[in-house]
């Protein structure tokens, strides 16, 4: 099969592998002169990407920090501190993005840089070179361009538009908060320190309106002061919508085009690479797309949803009342041995061992109703 990929983040380039290492012929377009650029995630992953084992040396290559240690912040600076037993990764997403991509050439996918494909019709792709614009016939066409995909609109038509996206800023700083993990579920829609390593942090926020100034004012509240950044980072961040399809006749969406993301935290990669799974099974099997990569992590998408549904009527108190919660010896012991990417796993677990939660989260639920806010 004659197949185009576009895009060359983690999920289209190692989808593109998948198919080269199966033996066909596959175009992967990048509309940007190099991989992996502008960079747009803060690239922390947990070790589950470990079992994704085609990746388990990219992902040790660009690895670089390991953090075992997270810290929840309510309102009133009081945090809960947890020691995480699935390991934390921190990738240079940049180099990560370039290392799957050569991957995917080295097992024989032709890679064409500075190539924006501008539409797509029934395998007919057309996209744009320094030559001037040109159209080819593919067998399949898979959208892995991102929020704003192009090949979404042929997949989704009037829908393409009706996704919500947050916009993320982020920024690098000289910064040394001993290797943790910081979360502020109350800033923005949500803000996080990240350790690069020792002297060097990722800072960041996610919001819907206004994030350039909640941004601004979340820095200088954490540093102290406007420090000077390293770095800055732009990007907008996909809702995960299931009502949508994912597929069209043959041509499919993947990662951020398709809305496989984490709505709790931003985090798409881990998703989008099983999704790439289910996609290659797919195709190469004659078999269901959606029902496969739903089956992988819809369920888990779905509750991180509903997760963020009840987190955003959350007020200053409902932040303090949660966070002194989690505190306990016991509920904080089921959360420092479960894995972040999996909610579902550890939910209930939480909630037959504390009840309160149950209570509290049916407050929620219920103000959440009464507000119109989407649940999924």
């Amino acid at each position: 099969m004659k197949i185009a990929i576009v895009g060359a983040g983690p999920s289209g380039s190692y989808v593109a592998y998948l198919f080269a290492q199966a033996d066909h012929e596959v175009v992967l377009f990048e509309e940007h002169p190099q991989v992996g650029t502008p960079v747009q995630c803060t690239g922390i992953v947990t070790s589950k990407i470990d079992a994704i084992l085609p990746l388990k040396d990219v992902v040790k290559e660009a690895k670089v920090n390991t953090i075992t240690k997270a810290r929840i912040y309510a309102p009133s600076k009081n945090a809960v501190d947890f020691e995480l037993k699935e390991k934390n990764y921190i990738l240079n997403r940049g180099y990560f993005d370039q290392l799957i991509a050569k991957k995917a050439q080295a097992a024989g996918a032709e890679l064409r840089l500075g190539t924006r494909v501008t539409s797509s019709h029934q395998g007919m792709v057309s996209f744009k070179t320094q030559t001037g614009v040109m159209t080819e016939r593919y067998d399949v066409v898979i959208g892995a361009d991102g929020p704003n995909s192009i090949i979404a609109k042929e997949v989704l038509a009037k829908h393409a538009r009706k996704r919500s996206p947050w916009g993320g800023l982020q920024a690098t700083v000289a910064c040394d908060n001993g290797n943790v993990v910081e979360f502020y579920p109350y800033w923005g829609t949500y803000s996080w320190v990240v350790p690069e390593g020792k002297c060097r942090a990722r800072i960041g926020l996610v919001g819907n309106k206004d994030t350039k100034k909640q941004f601004d004012e979340f820095v200088k509240w954490r540093m102290g002061a406007t420090p000077k950044f390293l770095t800055r980072e732009a990007g907008i961040i996909p809702y995960y919508a299931p009502h949508l399809s994912s597929k069209k006749g043959m041509t499919f969406l993947l990662g951020d085009a398709a809305g496989q993301v984490k709505a709790t935290t931003g985090g798409g990669i881990i998703p989008g690479l099983e999704a790439a799974e289910a996609l290659f099974e797919a195709v190469t099997e004659g078999k269901d797309y959606a029902c496969l990569w739903k089956k992988r992590v819809g369920r888990n998408l779905l509750m991180h949803n509903l997760m963020r549904s009840l987190l955003d009527v959350c007020k200053d108190k409902d932040y303090e009342y949660l966070v002194k919660i989690i505190k306990r010896k016991d509920v904080k012991a089921i959360i420092e041995h479960s894995d972040r990417e999996y909610p579902v796993q550890y939910l209930y677990r939480l909630l037959a061992k504390e009840p309160r939660l149950m209570l509290f989260g049916s407050g929620l639920l219920l103000r959440s109703i009464m507000q119109n806010k989407k649940l999924f």
